[in-house]
């Protein structure tokens, strides 16, 4: 899945403007992509990921994220301001 959305990316194209990724899981990314998410970040890119529905991020996935925000545990506004504020640390 994750292959396939960074795939129609105009912000992996231009290597212009921030990817904002929503999910419920931990799905894969090629290494064909993962080469392009590298040269993305190299010129400025950044990657936020969202996790919803008790998703979980796997590890690829936390490694080219930026922030990794998890929403089910936000329990009201100034729980998901300090979130924003404070991302999840990077296994």
């Amino acid at each position: 899945v994750f292959s396939h959305a960074f795939k129609h990316t105009n912000a992996l194209k231009d290597n212009r403007g921030d990817i904002i990724f929503v999910t419920d899981d931990g799905a894969r990314v090629s290494s064909q992509i993962m080469a392009q998410i590298k040269e993305y970040k190299k010129n400025g890119g950044r990657i936020f990921t969202y996790l919803i529905n008790g998703g979980w991020c796997s590890k690829p996935l936390q490694e080219i994220s930026d922030m990794v925000i998890n929403l089910d545990k936000m329990v009201n506004e100034s729980q998901m301001l300090k979130a924003l504020a404070e991302p999840m640390r990077k296994a």
